[in-house]
């Protein structure tokens, strides 16, 4: 049987790892693709945060859909703007067998939500950040694959 991960510690095992992963996220339990040995050092200032984060995103997500649906695979293309993201995600989408559309994270920061956040000059909340990502690479458009480009701000466990 397999460990049984909190969100957390799944998302980490993923951006640890680079699994490509395929499955159902319910709001009591994870299930990993395979378990994976951890290291025991304490997490840092910045990883305690970026926990703490995704872990009240998923579980208000999960709470509200039931459950999250990621795609089999996830490329993160990271780079500041105008680093050729975008160029070369068509390559890299052909290379890879992906056939969904790119998810470019400044897309997402169009939503009415964010505009009106950044109309008054604020910043959106990386918890906004990562609830929109969520919701967009859980549509079923995207369950054999995506590229996600974007230029990081939370530090992904």
């Amino acid at each position: 049987t397999r460990a049984r991960m909190s969100a957390p510690d799944a998302l980490s095992s993923f951006h640890h790892y680079a699994m490509p992963i395929r499955q159902s996220w319910s709001a009591s339990t994870l299930h990993p693709p395979n378990p994976v040995s951890r290291v025991t050092e304490a997490p840092s200032p910045e990883k305690q945060i970026a926990r703490k984060t995704f872990s009240a995103v998923y579980t208000k997500l999960a709470t509200e859909r039931g459950a999250i649906h990621l795609p089999n695979k996830i490329i993160w293309l990271a780079g500041a703007p105008g680093a050729g993201k975008g160029t070369n995600t068509s390559y890299i989408e052909a290379a890879s067998g992906i056939t969904a559309p790119a998810i470019v994270m400044s897309s997402i920061l169009d939503s009415p939500l964010c505009q009106a956040i950044k109309a008054v000059g604020g910043m959106v909340d990386d918890s906004v950040v990562l609830e929109a990502l969520l919701q967009e690479m859980s549509d079923p458009k995207y369950r054999d694959g995506v590229v996600v480009c974007y230029l990081g701000r939370l530090l992904m466990v």
